[in-house]
């Protein structure tokens, strides 16, 4: 499967790794497999890998479909981060979206893993969009 997650109950984290080339059934299969994770909370932030993703078949209306879904908590952040220009365009384009619904929650494109994770680990009174 090109995409997996993990569920860090301690450090209230979901870890989502994409891999290879994604089409818009990978997005609807991992949102059904963390929801029905026994550790799954809405309230947990989120790191979403896309370093290896490879290549998007399907279409931008699915990605922007997906932006607009209110899935999690108000106050959750979710972290992604890709080094290909044509993925971190999409995420960009994910996140003008979900900016743009003006959803509760946060979403910030990354360059660098630990960037990512350095602003997940900060208190979210600290945090300002973006990076």
């Amino acid at each position: 499967m090109p995409v997996s997650h993990s569920i860090d109950r301690q450090r209230r984290l979901i870890t989502i790794v994409v891999a290879g080339d994604l089409d818009d059934s990978a997005f609807d299969m991992i949102e059904r497999d963390i929801a029905s994770d026994p550790a799954y909370d809405r309230g947990y932030d989120c790191l979403i890998d896309a370093r290896a993703a490879r290549k998007l078949i399907g279409s931008l209306g699915g990605l922007r479909g997906m932006a607009a879904k209110q899935s999690v908590d108000p106050g959750v952040r979710r972290a992604i981060v890709t080094e290909s220009l044509l993925f971190y365009g999409l995420a960009r384009v994910f996140q003008a979206v979900h900016d743009a619904r003006g959803l509760p929650d946060e979403v910030a494109v990354f360059r660098d893993i630990d960037a990512a994770a350095a602003w997940l680990a900060q208190p979210r009174a600290a945090l300002s969009r973006g990076a």
